[in-house]
């Protein structure tokens, strides 16, 4: 695919994702994933930290989706925000000037990151009060997958259940927390949360 191809194809992506198309987000996410990745990967954080980065930066894009149709430049807008959470991440480790010389801040984007971070907050909190409310063997497998990072296959061992049951009850899950945040005024898109909750091994270790 041509540079311009792949750039009228990214912008074609964008206004889907401003209609709300979940599936547009989704190509999106997992053609820059590995581009963000890389990138962050030069400021010497964690994976872990990399992956935290990369799903706030989505939450961010899928929240301001209503700005997507004016983006000329779908990547280079996706990884400016990327790099204003970077450094906000540095400010809190290092001095606000040796990180301004790292990566070169972005002094004029405070205000609305100040605003993003405490939505961020507020989301997380969210979510925390919808596990709360889920039954105790929603709650404890998804506690399994989600803080102690096991596997469908783990998790079914550890409890003495099949994979299918894990599996299904993840899901139920997912779908009861969202209901929960839509109840409570977050449009929260389902791929979104599958990563932001990060659900180890839903997809890709159903086994």
């Amino acid at each position: 695919m041509s540079l311009d191809t792949q750039h009228t194809d990214e912008r074609w992506l964008f206004r889907q994702i401003a209609e709300g198309d979940e599936a547009a987000f989704e190509r999106i996410y997992r053609a820059y994933v590995p581009q963000l990745a890389s990138f962050l990967k030069r400021f010497s954080v964690s994976d872990r930290e990399v992956d935290e980065i990369i799903q706030e930066t989505f939450l961010r894009v899928w929240l301001q989706r209503d700005k997507l149709p004016e983006v000329e430049f779908p990547k280079a807008w996706v990884f400016r925000i990327s790099s204003n959470i970077i450094f906000n991440y540095m400010k809190r480790s290092v001095t606000e000037e040796n990180a301004k010389n790292v990566i070169g801040g972005n002094a004029q984007h405070k205000h609305n990151d100040t605003e993003e971070t405490l939505h961020l907050h507020q989301l997380m909190a969210a979510i925390a009060r919808a596990v709360e409310n889920l039954s105790p063997q929603r709650k404890r497998i998804y506690e399994l997958s989600r803080h102690d990072g096991l596997t469908i296959p783990e998790i079914a061992e550890k409890l003495g259940l099949s994979n299918n049951t894990v599996k299904n009850t993840l899901t139920s899950s997912l779908q009861l927390i969202r209901e929960f945040l839509q109840e409570h005024g977050y449009d929260i898109n389902y791929f979104l949360l599958l990563s932001f909750t990060t659900y180890i091994g839903l997809t890709e270790n159903a086994g």
